[in-house]
């Protein structure tokens, strides 16, 4: 993921942030975690997909924070979801947080760690 599929990304969901969805930041922030996006991405790429967003698995709260784990970075949430939606993957909101769900499936293992 370079700059320019990040601003793309930002282009096509006008309300993602450094924090997630729906949060009254500067969405230009967001630029400055490239690293992070990449990061999310190269952890993304261990999961299983499945058809559906999955909502057993927890949010892309929860999901960045095994990501941070495994990467020993901290990511923000807007990081992790942009590099979600650059990955490909389906987004399902969960209302009234920042945060949505990813097709992630629950037979994912890294590390040995059911995620």
């Amino acid at each position: 993921m370079d700059l320019a599929d990040l601003k793309e990304v930002m282009k096509g969901h006008a309300t993602l942030t450094t924090s997630g969805f729906g949060v009254d930041e500067d969405q230009n922030e967001l630029l400055s975690h490239l690293q992070e996006c990449n990061i999310s991405c190269d952890w993304l790429k261990l999961t299983q997909r499945r058809k559906q967003p999955n909502r057993k698995i927890g949010s892309t709260y929860g999901l960045k924070a095994k990501a941070e784990r495994w990467s020993k970075t901290y990511i923000p949430e807007g990081a992790f979801i942009a590099a979600a939606i650059h990955s490909g993957f389906e987004l399902a909101p969960k209302r009234g947080t920042t945060s949505a769900f990813l097709n992630i499936s629950s037979k994912t293992k890294i590390n040995g760690q059911w995620i």
